[in-house]
């Protein structure tokens, strides 16, 4: 049986009835049935007799439409969340056991929400949108993150996380025990350590330990601390401490010596740090500490180790110095290199081995003057005092010499500039000027780059008549360059002298690239400034500012943990670029109906999605089915 639909026309009028009909044989003929007429029916009406008659031809049940959900007006899209950045940060953070270790220092209380996971939620926070506390508040329900760890936006608020902070505080000495055992687990045991310093700065007064100080970033007047990091060579934080921001890059390392020097894991390992523990004190504190170290000697102190270092070779070679001849001028230096018979690694490094040598500390040979002057100047038995050993290696990149002395040259043509204008305002003076000072502030501009010992400041005096016509005494300044000096300052361009401890059992080779390699620390303090932006800090207590640095140091974990596992998947990606690939993914929330609970489904995603997802093998985050299983529905 099937429908049948006729028209019949009058005059100006169209009829148009439906009658059902069968297909039937009569005479031999094959023709229709009226079966029964029913006039003119609603469309729908007409609709659904087809689809009932359909389904009666191919033995199928119908469903009344306000039972079947297929039928029934779609659910609406209740909220759009934040999901496969964080979702992908998460199964990082989880397979690296950080969920149980935070379980394990911070123990679930009364509250509802678990202090591991208000952690949990500002260290991801961190990782993928950065902000202050009050923002990670307004942020959390946004995300997925509520279904991902089962806590309630409304358990999330400003009291609740402050009291975290200080609990964070309280077990940061714990926290950073359990990381090398941690990373050991997980195949990222250390091989070689690295050490450097910081600064972060304030929005407002800061805390109690803040001072005013000009940052490294170069703003001046703004409240600060200071931060010591020391990470292992896959960039991963080992330790870290807060100070005073006056407190000197030495001084402060030297205390992060002091705090790991006995510790097991750290025992034969090379300690690489900046030429900041070069001077002297500093390496008599690395040498008392049994460490491994290895770092660089102050440019002003190479010739107290060592005179070998073949400058003279390099003084007299004409560079043009211009950024268009920089392909041209290293080529004339790597080719100079070649001839005196330094060894090459590649074309940006030619080491001398110089060996292990004793040399005599600049301080004990003072002391040992004072006290011949002191005491009878015949005698002669003045103790000798010990000497010191390093293993000493000089590296010499022909890059390096190029920029500094296109750097140089360019600092002598600010200065005859700076020259230039100062003398134009001194011939204009409206008022008489002091040579006092006039010279401080020149001397003032030679500091800037530490040249005052290379210049004579000369100020020939002048008299000026005013627009008035009244004389006022001034000054005409010139600067004479010292060409001793300059060819002094300058012989070390493009050198540097390593000291390391003389046990230190690495090819000069090896020790060259480990030196070099210290930009490892530099690109994690990068990482925390920009990507996980560690600075400026919005608290005001101590507890609360050094627990904000711990959340920041947290965050490096699962960002190089993503790194490493990107890159051994041959991912060619950084973290960042990772994350923002996935940020498009999103989980949406169906609207929740009477009686029933929310359901949930992952936008679609993309090529590039995929693709990583597939060589990460985590795939499962975008499969609904599983989505379903493990999310904690929220209703709001």
């Amino acid at each position: 049986m099937h429908l049948r639909t006729s028209t019949k026309r009058q005059g100006t009028k169209t009829y148009r009835y439906v009658q059902i009909v069968q297909s039937c044989w009569r005479n031999g003929v094959s023709t229709q049935k009226v079966l029964g007429n029913l006039g003119t029916p609603p469309t729908q009406t007409v609709e659904n007799l087809k689809l009932a008659l359909r389904a009666a031809r191919e033995g199928k049940a119908l469903v009344v439409a306000d039972k079947a959900p297929g039928l029934s007006e779609p659910s609406k899209v209740e909220a759009n969340l934040r999901y496969l950045d964080l979702a992908v940060m998460l199964e990082v953070w989880r397979n690296w056991g950080l969920s149980q270790l935070l379980v394990e220092l911070l123990p679930p209380t009364e509250s509802a929400a678990a202090p591991a996971d208000v952690v949990t939620i500002l260290t991801l926070q961190r990782c993928v949108a950065p902000g202050s506390k009050l923002y990670a508040q307004r942020w959390f329900p946004t995300t997925a993150l509520p279904e991902l760890l089962g806590v309630s936006p409304k358990q999330f608020n400003n009291t609740r996380v402050h009291r975290l902070l200080d609990e964070l505080h309280a077990v940061s000495p714990q926290l950073q025990q359990r990381l090398p055992a941690m990373y050991e687990e997980h195949g990222e045991a250390s091989s070689a350590l690295f050490i450097d310093v910081t600064d972060t700065w304030f929005e407002g007064r800061g805390c109690e330990m803040a001072q005013r100080n000009r940052t490294k970033a170069g703003h001046r007047n703004k409240w600060t601390i200071g931060i010591v990091l020391l990470s292992n060579e896959q960039g991963y934080p080992l330790r870290w401490q807060v100070m005073a921001s006056k407190t000197k890059d030495h001084i402060a390392m030297g205390e992060m010596v002091e705090s790991i020097k006995n510790l097991d894991w750290v025992q034969g390992l090379p300690f690489v740090c900046d030429r900041a523990m070069g001077r002297e004190s500093s390496l008599r504190k690395l040498l008392a500490s049994g460490l491994r170290f290895l770092t660089a000697a102050p440019v002003n102190s190479i010739e107290s180790y060592t005179t070998e270092l073949p400058y003279q070779a390099f003084s007299g070679l004409a560079l043009e110095g211009t950024e268009a001849s920089q392909d041209k001028d290293v080529e004339l230096v790597v080719k100079k290199a070649r001839e005196i018979e330094l060894e090459e690694v590649d074309e940006d490094l030619f080491i001398l081995g110089l060996g292990v040598v004793e040399f005599q500390w600049q301080s004990d040979k003072k002391q040992a003057k004072k006290k011949s002057k002191r005491g009878n100047k015949d005698r002669q038995d003045v103790a000798e005092p010990p000497p010191g050993r390093l293993h000493l290696l000089a590296y010499f990149n022909p890059q390096m010499f190029v920029d500094q002395r296109r750097r140089a040259q360019e600092h002598l043509a600010e200065l005859n500039r700076f020259v230039e204008e100062l003398n134009q305002e001194l011939a204009q003076a409206g008022r008489g000027r002091k040579e006092e000072t006039t010279r401080r502030k020149i001397i003032r501009r030679l500091e800037k780059h530490d040249y005052c010992e290379c210049f004579d400041v000369l100020l020939d005096p002048i008299q000026v008549i005013t627009k008035c016509g009244s004389k006022v005494d001034s000054f005409r300044c010139r600067l004479d360059l010292k060409p001793d000096q300059w060819k002094r300052r300058r012989r070390y361009d493009g050198f540097v002298l390593l000291l390391g401890h003389p046990d230190l059992a690495l090819t000069g080779k090896k020790l060259a690239l480990l030196y070099r390699a210290k930009d490892i620390i530099e690109k994690d303090f990068q990482c925390i400034k920009s990507l996980i932006k560690l600075r400026p800090i919005y608290h005001h207590t101590d507890s609360k500012v050094l627990a904000h640095v711990d959340i920041c140091m947290l965050a490096l974990i699962p960002q190089r943990a993503l790194e490493h596992r990107l890159r051994r998947a041959n991912v060619a990606l950084s973290t960042q670029a990772c994350l923002e690939i996935m940020s498009t993914c999103h989980l949406n929330r169906m609207e929740q109906r009477i009686g029933s609970n929310a359901f949930y489904s992952v936008t679609k995603i993309t090529t590039a999605q995929h693709e990583i997802l597939q060589a990460l093998n985590l795939g499962h985050l975008v499969d609904d089915s599983t989505v379903a299983r493990t999310l904690t529905p929220i209703r709001i």
